[in-house]
């Protein structure tokens, strides 16, 4: 099942945990579905939707507060994969 409908219980999870990141896979998203339907509140959301049919595809949900960046030189087309730099709030001494 998608991501779409299960939208509501997510946002539930994040309300309740308050990660920092939010890893999915196999979202079966894609390009028809609005990012709005599947935002949520003070996250950004990258996603790789798979290129072909209706099953695949993996999201990164980034908390605003949270500098990234996504690594697009290493982009391949065929896989389905998202390289992020993610720099902490604070660095180890």
């Amino acid at each position: 099942m998608s991501l779409a409908p299960k939208i509501d219980e997510l946002r539930c999870f994040v309300k309740d945990t308050k990660p920092d990141l939010i890893s999915l896979t196999e979202t079966w998203l894609n390009d028809s579905v609005s990012e709005h339907h599947i935002n949520i509140p003070g996250f950004h959301l990258l996603l790789k939707n798979h290129s072909s049919g209706v099953r695949g595809g993996v999201g990164l949900y980034v908390k605003s507060s949270i500098q990234f960046r996504a690594l697009t030189d290493i982009y391949h087309p065929e896989l389905e994969v998202l390289w992020t730099y993610v720099k902490p709030a604070r660095l180890p001494r």
